[in-house]
């Protein structure tokens, strides 16, 4: 795959962003190397390397949920209506 000045201009203009020519030509120059890294990535024999869903081996580490009391909070003076503990907000779905 080989990008070209086009490309770059029209995904440019797709994203609404604006850049000096001389910028183009350092973005550009940079999309190459990086299009070049990913082939030789490409070119890498991968057959024997499990895939894995992290980079690093780890445990999931959990904990009990445990309900803690926070004490009176006051919340029902911060609220315009409260109702059985809770604040009471005006349906808006039908």
């Amino acid at each position: 795959m080989s990008l070209e000045m086009p490309d770059l201009e029209k995904a440019l203009r797709l994203s609404h962003l604006e850049i000096s020519e001389a910028d183009k030509l350092l973005y550009l120059g940079q999309l190459h190397s990086i299009i070049e890294y990913m082939k030789v990535l490409e070119a890498m024999d991968l057959d024997k390397v499990e895939p894995s869903a992290y980079a690093h081996d780890q445990q999931q580490y959990l904990r009990e949920d445990v309900v803690e009391d926070q004490g009176d909070l006051l919340l029902e003076k911060n609220a315009p209506d409260w109702q059985d503990g809770s604040f009471s907000v005006p349906k808006i779905l039908g």
